[in-house]
């Protein structure tokens, strides 16, 4: 789990004790500083990056990060001619994205000059989504506005919780709820 670009020095190190010269893959958000990304340059042979959107408020409701280191190494990496060693991954995100999202991204990333994509649509447990009726979703977002209604009060932060009125919240939180967030 984690970041594998942010062990970027124990990658290296690693390669250059490698005597069997294997291929190595680095499977990386991107968003580390790109110090780690130069250090990786001579020692990875392909990337699989999980780039997920390139609408940066999208990017940042679905992350938490800004999109900009992204790009930043992304621009780094093909400028250095390794446009053809990245398979980027554009995935379909119910609630977060749409298709015309994952369209346009892919367009965006060609025009950079990403010939090779993995598109794909998230999973969602929809048996789980069918026998509960969205109720359990739907108290794990009730549960978050009281955290974050006992963390306004606490910060003396005006906050006043709005009616969610969406029927799947599925993942805990949904589009109202993460507006609400926001």
């Amino acid at each position: 789990g984690g970041e594998p670009a942010l062990h970027s020095q124990f990658i290296k190190e690693f390669a250059q004790l490698n005597k069997q010269g294997w291929h190595i893959t680095l499977e990386t958000s991107l968003n580390v500083p790109t110090l780690h990304i130069e250090r990786l340059l001579d020692v990875v042979d392909e990337y699989i990056i999980d780039i997920k959107t390139l609408n940066p408020t999208t990017y940042k409701v679905y992350t938490g990060q800004s999109i900009e280191p992204v790009l930043e190494n992304l621009r780094y990496l093909i400028e250095r001619n390794k446009g053809t060693h990245i398979t980027l991954r554009v995935p379909l995100i119910p609630g977060y994205n749409t298709a015309e999202e994952v369209t346009k991204t892919q367009n965006e990333l060609q025009k950079m000059g990403i010939t090779h994509f993995d598109t794909f649509t998230y999973i969602t447990n929809t048996a789980h989504r069918a026998q509960s009726n969205g109720k359990s979703g739907k108290s794990t977002c009730n549960v978050l506005k009281k955290i974050r209604t006992i963390i306004a009060e606490a910060n003396n932060i005006p906050y006043t919780p709005a009616l969610c009125t969406h029927t799947l919240c599925t993942m805990g939180n949904c589009p109202m709820c993460e507006k609400e967030l926001a």
